[in-house]
């Protein structure tokens, strides 16, 4: 906005979660960190709306706003849910496989196939006493 910032507190609220997000990352919580921090994001954004809606002088909620959206957009990004929806969050992209030219499907003709997982095989007895 024009020269107008958040102010401390909201400053100073964003921080302590960034800060905390961080410390819960370094002690092995990652994902769940970011969804915290997420969380307390989205319910400081809420607060600060409801205070747009009941205020005279809205400059100042609308920097707060922006605070929380960029920080928002932040930890969205280094999470890497990036504003993707949530059934989309746990799916990888699946790649296309192509087919060689002269080459029959499942590769077992001539020239090398693709590997295949044969799994782990046991030698000697299998689980008889």
């Amino acid at each position: 906005m024009d020269g107008i910032r958040a102010s401390d507190e909201v400053i100073d609220e964003i921080a302590h979660i960034a800060m905390l997000r961080q410390d819960a990352e370094k002690h092995g919580g990652g994902a769940s960190s970011s969804s915290e921090a997420l969380r307390k994001l989205h319910e400081l954004r809420d607060r600060e709306q409801k205070a747009l809606q009941q205020t005279e002088t809205p400059a100042i909620h609308q920097a707060n706003l922006d605070a929380v959206a960029a920080e928002i957009k932040k930890v969205q990004q280094l999470s890497g849910s990036g504003g993707r929806n949530a059934e989309h969050r746990n799916s990888r992209p699946r790649p296309q496989q192509q087919q060689q030219p002269g080459r029959k499907e499942g590769g077992g003709g001539g020239g090398h196939g693709p590997s295949r997982n044969k799994g782990r095989r046991s030698s000697g007895r299998q689980g008889r006493p």
